[in-house]
């Protein structure tokens, strides 16, 4: 197994000058963010995959994050390669089931991507070329709240003001409050709708997961109705308590026929914290980071989703009930499953139950990694030896295994 190494960059997306990035509507910084993220993944199924360096950080990532995961899942070819990769992934797992893994390879590749345009988009078109950026409607939310805590020089009063006009149309866009178009989106949805109502005894079913799954279609069921949009217009902390991250965002106004009013209220909402800009009045703002006056700075903080709080605290919530069972009985109930995510969770909170934990998810990978080393090593020996009873659909449970986010809580494949 190779050692950990530096990630490869693999492909170079080229940028050109401000006014090349400028030349189409909508967020470029989305734009530029979604080619690099799409060409990373193209690269990493056509040749990244065999690098051993890649796969030595693959292996301390533990993979990548649920939503690039879906998508890496969703790759022609991504049975033999996923089999072959998570083979070495699992393993990893096993050896030290309680390291924290670091961060999500793609991840990395898309805020580096981020960094470089809004860099740019700094340098000349905030310093010069506003009625291009304000022509093609400029950055969206999350962007520029991603531009006002790089703390670089340049005047964000105006973009900010530009925002504010964008928030205050009777009709605002999606990608103006959550960015261009999430490609996890439809993943998403397949998820929630065959997340199980009861949980069976399934020991490729994350308990927790399956539990925050379950809050959180509750909760984006309360933030469709337009939570905060009728608080009055004082009343800040109201409307900025309700504020949703993007993909939250995105997953309420799902529905045809509530879209348009979950998208005015969170416009008011989101509205209500990006005002905080102008606390004090400055004349200015945005020489450095730290020159910002404490509600400047939380303006342009990623907002406190209520959704997200809900689905985290539901995950703490089961994973402690687990402990108390484990306790209780001396040992993990099959009923009582978890990925390695929440085992992680339990061990670190709950040390005497912790051991019992990492015992079950210890059994249940070696397992798991017996069926990607025989599926790996079946294309060798003909089509015929991959018809096994456990073989088929390995590659899909080791990802949810490592963490149950990745399927939403519902059975793995």
């Amino acid at each position: 197994m190779p050692s950990a190494a530096p990630v490869p960059r693999g492909p170079s997306m080229l940028l050109g000058s401000a006014a090349g990035l400028l030349e189409r509507p909508g967020c470029p910084a989305c734009r530029y963010v979604s080619e690099t993220s799409d060409g990373y993944l193209a690269w990493f199924a056509a040749e990244g995959h065999y690098d051993a360096d890649l796969l030595g950080r693959l292996c301390t990532s533990r993979g990548m994050c649920p939503p690039h995961t879906r998508r890496l899942l969703a790759q022609p070819g991504a049975r033999v390669r996923l089999t072959a990769v998570y083979r070495y992934v699992v393993e990893a797992a096993l050896r030290d089931p309680l390291a924290r893994p670091a961060p999500c390879l793609a991840c990395e590749q898309v805020a580096g991507a981020a960094d470089r345009v809004l860099a740019i988009l700094a340098d000349d078109v905030m310093t010069q070329d506003r009625q291009a950026y304000k022509q093609h409607g400029g950055l969206c939310l999350p962007h520029l709240r991603a531009l006002g805590r790089q703390g670089r020089r340049l005047d964000l009063l105006w973009p900010t003001r530009f925002m504010l006009s964008r928030l205050g149309e009777e009709t605002v866009s999606l990608e103006t409050l959550a960015g261009f178009s999430d490609s996890d989106e439809a993943d998403r949805e397949e998820n929630a709708g065959a997340v199980p109502e009861h949980r069976a005894a399934d020991r490729w079913v994350c308990a927790a997961c399956w539990v925050a799954a379950g809050v959180e279609r509750v909760l984006l069921a309360k933030a469709a109705a337009v939570p905060g949009s009728a608080a009055a217009p004082g009343d800040t902390g109201r409307r900025e308590s309700a504020a949703l991250c993007p993909q939250h965002l995105r997953d309420a106004a799902r529905g045809r026929g509530r879209r348009s009013a979950v998208l005015a209220g969170q416009a008011g909402c989101h509205a209500a914290r990006l005002l905080q800009v102008f606390a004090g009045r400055p004349r200015r703002l945005g020489f450095a980071s730290g020159w910002l006056s404490p509600r400047a700075r939380k303006a342009f903080a990623e907002p406190d989703c209520p959704v997200c709080r809900g689905v985290h605290a539901a995950g703490a919530r089961e994973v402690a009930r687990v402990a108390r069972r484990i306790t209780a009985a001396g040992s993990l109930d099959p009923d009582d499953g978890l990925c390695c995510r929440h085992v992680r969770d339990l061990a670190s909170s709950h040390a005497s139950a912790g051991d019992a934990a990492v015992q079950a998810a210890h059994a249940h990978g070696t397992l798991l990694l017996a069926e990607l080393v025989h599926a790996h090593a079946a294309p060798a020996r003909g089509s015929g030896q991959e018809t096994g009873r456990q073989e088929p659909g390995a590659w899909r449970r080791a990802p949810v295994f490592l963490d149950g986010a990745v399927s939403g809580g519902r059975p793995a494949g």
